[in-house]
């Protein structure tokens, strides 16, 4: 007990010293707050890295990386350690840093070499890509108000591959090809989400991700990833293609659109793409033919947008991923089937909406939705080619499932036909997207009760 009270001092003197460091550095040497703060995360890194090998309870470093997120937030707070909080963008990565490690370490406490890759991906992978798209980064994209650059983003994916691959190789007993082909997997998924995380968030979101993918993978033979991983390379193909021809798709937006498919393709299966696929399609198919039409559209799309338009659906499909994990009955609910009519409804009531905005933008002076008859047929469009398909290829094409799927449509529907209508709703684009949001969560809450009802035998 002692011995680890006393390691956890001098770690925890460690990083006040490195603090310090930097604060005396950013006071007589003047580097950009940027390389300052990179400087940091890397050189406390350091020790991070060690910590499986240093520390032997979980509580240990629980204690440690609150009293530093605390030192954080508070120095933050005071306008103290420039040398971190200096940034001009708004971030909390400062913040998220020792969350992320406190994170990585309780679940990682068994498996070191998988804790050592993820950790190097928000220690290495994160300062490198940083630094260097500083330095020599000229393909700029937007993620919101922030800027990227793609060669900010290749150094990272080419860095986080070698992170992955090296302790995959070097610490465990997987097979060289099988590392090669999931650093690959990994070092993509990963850049994507770097690429579209907000205010910091990837210091949490990379190496969680990073970490969770190792551990689903690692005991799949080369062709289950190889098949994911030309799974991921085909979604990023056809989304960048037709987001970015139709201009419904910025870069990030493209970027958080591929992600969201894919995450369909792992939680749910082929088969659940097909209604997203063919919504996603269908909406940019729209868009081209209406592209003479005089109709001021939307400005593409980025993260944000992106993700209010998937939010219930990640939802429902990560419910429908975990409750089986972790719970024993019953037997409807655990199946596989309880959530497919949800999704498929979900997907037909965001593709209605994203129609009757593409006839009608939501806009400042422009408050009113299509007709009512449009509005109807555009809703009976979207079911007719989003549920028969969406619901055969989970094999969930009954009458109830289908019930169930136009329920949360309609419902969504006619919420935000009447929601555009009121004039205290902002009428801006990012507004918008979340209205449709708010309609798809309330629809979905309301119809859920009677669908589990149903299935639960009445």
């Amino acid at each position: 007990m002692w011995g680890e009270l006393v390691r956890a001092l001098l770690v925890g003197a460690s990083f006040l010293l490195i603090f310090g460091l930097a604060e005396l550095w950013r006071k007589f040497g003047h580097p950009s707050v940027e390389l300052s703060r990179k400087s940091v995360h890397f050189t406390g890194g350091l020790i991070v890295l060690a910590f499986p090998w240093i520390f032997d309870s979980r509580w240990t470093v629980i204690g440690l990386v609150a009293v530093f997120a605390f030192l954080i937030w508070g120095t933050e707070k005071v306008g103290l350690l420039k040398s971190i909080h200096g940034v001009t963008r708004d971030t909390e990565g400062g913040l998220f840093y020792p969350l992320a490690v406190g994170l990585l370490f309780v679940l990682a406490y068994d498996s070191p070499s998988f804790y050592l890759a993820a950790a190097l991906t928000l220690i290495v992978s994160d300062a490198a890509a940083a630094i260097l798209g500083t330095r020599y980064g000229t393909t700029i994209y937007s993620v919101e108000e922030d800027r990227r650059s793609l060669e900010g983003s290749v150094s990272f994916f080419v860095i986080t591959f070698l992170v992955v691959h090296l302790p995959l190789l070097l610490m465990t007993d997987i097979d060289p090809a099988v590392s090669v082909i999931l650093a690959l997997l990994v070092s993509i998924i990963v850049t994507l989400l770097e690429g579209v995380s907000l205010r910091g968030s990837d210091n949490v979101i990379v190496p969680m991700a990073t970490f969770y993918l190792l551990i689903r993978f690692a005991s799949d033979d080369s062709g289950i990833i190889a098949a994911h991983l030309l799974a991921l390379f085909a979604i990023l193909a056809l989304v960048g293609l037709f987001g970015l021809a139709s201009k419904l798709l910025r870069t990030s937006g493209v970027m958080a659109a591929t992600l969201f498919f894919y995450s369909v393709y792992l939680f749910g299966g082929p088969g659940w793409i097909v209604a997203p696929a063919i919504a996603f399609i269908s909406v940019v198919a729209v868009r081209y033919a209406l592209r003479d039409s005089g109709i001021r559209h939307d400005a593409q799309h980025q993260v944000l947008a992106t993700l209010y338009a998937v939010i219930a659906l990640l939802v429902i499909l990560v419910v429908h991923d975990v409750l089986p994990r972790v719970m024993s009955g019953p037997e409807w609910l655990l199946n596989g089937e309880a959530f497919q009519a949800p999704f498929v409804g979900v997907v037909a009531g965001q593709f209605t909406m994203m129609l009757i905005t593409q006839f009608s933008p939501f806009q400042p002076g422009s408050r009113e939705p299509t007709s009512i008859a449009m509005t109807v047929g555009l809703l009976g469009l979207a079911l007719c080619l989003v549920a028969p398909l969406g619901l055969g290829s989970t094999g969930e094409l009954t009458l109830a499932s289908f019930g169930t799927a136009t329920a949360i449509a309609t419902v969504a529907t006619l919420l935000y036909w009447l929601m555009r209508k009121l004039p205290g709703w902002p009428s801006r684009t990012p507004w918008n997207m979340r209205l449709q949001a708010v309609c798809i969560i309330f629809a979905t809450l309301v119809v859920m009760p009677v669908h589990f009802w149903i299935l639960g035998g009445g």
